[in-house]
């Protein structure tokens, strides 16, 4: 049934639901988020994408939620505002998502595992490749004003920190409110890999680069990662609630040596032990589509928090 799940169904309308990958019940769920006002989906399929984030809520409508740790890849000079993008080649299937920026040409692939998200990035012939990790990113409210009740308030970034940590991984935190929770705080910790060592590695602030290198604190930081004329750049990020170390650890388990490839089979995998609990006869090829998209959404929500090992030392 793997074949038929068409992870677009449901994205746009009232639907709200996720075209990016994830796991039965994981904790991420990495998917594109496009241009402001957002749905509580963080997308529109009408609309420029401008990154891609971790953290998501799919299918309850209300205020926005999550949106958190974007990723974007770019060309040209480093920098901390990139033009969001339209989409050429948008495909997904289970546990995976594609498409080519438009304004750069630049092939964008994602897969995920329970707590990891990994991204595949190829970039043009002679171009500088860059990857900008957004902490501050969060999912924006419908239209401006919205509130889902009147205690409500639209998520923001209200603190966190970034540090590289070597020629190849940062780490950080993202501290935010608002939204469905409310106006009280949340943190989410990553740590982000990537599979050769950068150029040149800076942080921003609030669309500024800040002058200490290596780290930085405060609300809506941003990171950028350099790699001269590379072709092909792979990143995982592991994200945890409760410690970069459990982020880090996540890493280590879920992904390891694994390649893109591998990864993304493996997630099937474990899609695979879902739909072999049933058996399926009759129907249409349109009504086998719906239904198998149907089952992979009633496996998005809740989150499998890891509470045996992630609030254990």
């Amino acid at each position: 049934m793997l074949q038929h799940v068409n992870p677009f169904i449901g994205v746009d309308g009232s639907g709200e639901c996720l075209p990016g990958p994830y796991l039965p019940l994981g904790l991420v769920r990495l998917s594109p988020d496009t241009v402001a006002p957002q749905k509580t989906n963080g997308y529109c399929s009408a609309d420029p994408i401008k990154h891609f984030s971790h953290t998501h809520v799919a299918g309850t409508g209300g205020m926005s939620r999550y949106g958190n740790i974007g990723v974007l890849p770019f060309t040209g000079v480093a920098r901390l505002h990139v033009d969001p993008f339209g989409r050429v080649n948008e495909h997904a299937a289970c546990n995976y998502y594609a498409v080519t920026t438009a304004n750069a040409g630049v092939q964008c692939e994602l897969t995920a595992t329970a707590r990891v998200g990994v991204h595949r990035y190829r970039f043009p012939d002679n171009v500088r490749a860059h990857v900008l990790l957004d902490v501050g990113a969060a999912v924006q409210p419908p239209f401006p004003g919205y509130q889902m009740d009147p205690n409500g308030w639209p998520p923001i970034s209200v603190g966190g920190f970034v540090e590289f940590v070597s020629d190849r991984a940062l780490v950080g935190r993202g501290d935010y409110r608002g939204g469905w929770g409310h106006n009280e705080p949340y943190s989410i910790y990553f740590y982000a890999e990537f599979d050769q060592p950068f150029a040149e590695g800076r942080i921003g602030q609030a669309g500024s680069w800040l002058p200490v290198p290596g780290g930085g604190s405060g609300a809506n930081l941003a990171a950028v990662a350099s790699f001269g004329a590379a072709r092909e750049v792979n990143l995982r990020v592991g994200v945890s609630y409760v410690s970069v170390a459990k982020a880090r650890a996540s890493v280590t388990r879920e992904v390891g040596t694994q390649s893109f490839e591998e990864v993304r089979q493996a997630g099937e995998a474990a899609w695979r032990t879902v739909f072999d609990r049933l058996r399926v006869e009759g129907g249409t090829d349109a009504q086998r589509t719906l239904f198998a998209t149907m089952l992979t959404r009633l496996y998005c929500l809740p989150t499998d928090l890891g509470v045996d090992d992630e609030f254990t030392s």
